[in-house]
Parts: structure tokens; sequence; C-alpha cells
């Protein structure tokens, strides 16, 4: 088989030779189908010609010459979305900051529009501020933050065909986090189309221990009564300015 202009052109011509008497040829190709073409059925065709052997009869209808096939195909777009979230450390103790990157992946043909994100912080940490990752490619319309609930709303996103949208949720580690803590975030679309994920982070917290004996049990008056105060940590985070 020769294959003529096979690139950049809509059409391809193959040139199979002689074909005998009860002779088939069955050969595959494959096309590219452009990302940005929009839904329909797209209808390829392929016609034949050829004529007997020894004569230049080509279009000759008695042949059968000029017959057509027609194959149509139906082209679709796309939304595949996923998400995860990942913390800056999986280990935190009050007073640290931590950094919660959210990325919403789009696998699929078509971009994925009027997404709004929520992000439910754990109890005991406080939001700071956003880092837009990619504002050149989806961003946000409009961001709110509910301090009482701790949730955290992005509006208006839209996730790109075959690109992701990101960011950095800046969020301070109090004493009133608990351990595990765990921040779930989920992004939704009119189209009920949905996906969600949780990040759980470890909160270190000191637990002082305070005990005070005498060294002697007995003293005469006049003298100086000693004590030893014990001070232990058996908590598994850091206590400071004791």
């Amino acid at each position: 088989i020769i294959i003529a202009n096979p690139l950049n052109t809509n059409t391809t011509t193959f040139t199979l030779d002689n074909l005998t008497a009860g002779q088939e040829c069955i050969f595959n190709y494959t096309v590219y189908i452009d990302e940005n073409i929009s839904d329909g059925n797209y209808t390829n065709i392929a016609t034949i010609t050829g004529g007997k052997f020894g004569d230049d009869s080509y279009m000759d209808s008695s042949y059968g010459n000029n017959s057509n096939s027609n194959a149509t195909v139906e082209v679709t777009t796309t939304i595949i979305p996923s998400i995860e979230k990942i913390p800056s450390n999986d280990k935190m103790q009050p007073g640290d900051t931590i950094n919660f990157t959210i990325i919403i992946k789009n696998n699929g043909n078509n971009d994925w529009k009027n997404v709004a994100v929520k992000d439910v912080l754990p109890a005991g940490f406080i939001y700071n501020n956003t880092i837009n990752v990619t504002p050149s490619t989806g961003g946000y319309t409009n961001i709110t933050y509910n301090s009482t609930t701790r949730e955290l709303n992005y509006t208006g996103v839209t996730v790109p065909k075959f690109g992701n949208w990101t960011v950095i949720v800046v969020a301070n580690v109090t004493s009133g986090a608990s351990s595990p803590s765990t921040n779930r975030v989920n992004a939704s679309s009119p189209d009920n189309r949905s996906v969600a994920t949780v990040a759980t982070v470890v909160v270190d917290k000191p637990a002082l221990i305070v005990s005070k004996e005498p060294l002697l049990l007995t003293y005469l008056p006049g003298d100086n009564a000693t004590y030893r105060i014990k001070i232990t940590n058996p908590g598994t985070g850091d206590a400071f300015n004791v």
C-alpha cells in the first residue's frame, strides 16, 4: 500500500496496485481528532476507483468503480476531574503555620466551568490567606471565609481541559487543634459533577505535669525547708515559655 498526502490534510490516497479476482485487502489506519473539535457526528467517506486489467478505463461504472463507503463516528467532549489536598507537613504543633495545597485536575477534553470549591478547615486551624498558583489558567471570581464554621469557599472556578487548578491555603495551628485533624475539601458544579478528598495532620501537643515534695519530712523551728519541684512533659509536642 502506498500512502499519498498523509499529513495535514483531510484527504488521504491509498494505492493498492492490482487486486486479483476474489482477493481482498484489509488494513487499518489512524487519524487524529483535534482536541478543539465540537461535539457531533462526523462521517468519513471512502471512495474506490479502479479498472479492468490492461486498459485505462478506471472510471467505467460497469466494473463497479467509484463506489463509496461511509463510516460515521460520534465525538463527545468529556470532563474527567480529580482532586487532592497536600499538607506542607503531616506533623504540626500549636503556633505553627501550615500550607494546604489543593490541586484539581481535569483530564478531559473540555473545560470544567462554574466550579465551586469548599474547603473546611479543622477545629483549631485559623485561615490566614490564599496563594493562587494558577491564575492564568483558572483562578476564581470570589472567595469567602466563615470564621465560625471555618468554611472557605471559592466560586467561579474554571479547571481547564487537560490542565489543573491549584491554590495554597495558609492556616495557623492553635492549641485548640485536635490530633489527628482532618481537613476536607470538595469541588462541584451545577451539572452534579463533584470530587472530594481529605488531608490528615497530626498535631503534637505538650502535656505538662508538675509535682512537689519536701526533701525532709521533719524540720525543727528555725530550719530552712527545701522542696523539690519536678516538671515533666509526657506529651508529643514541645512546651515553650514554661
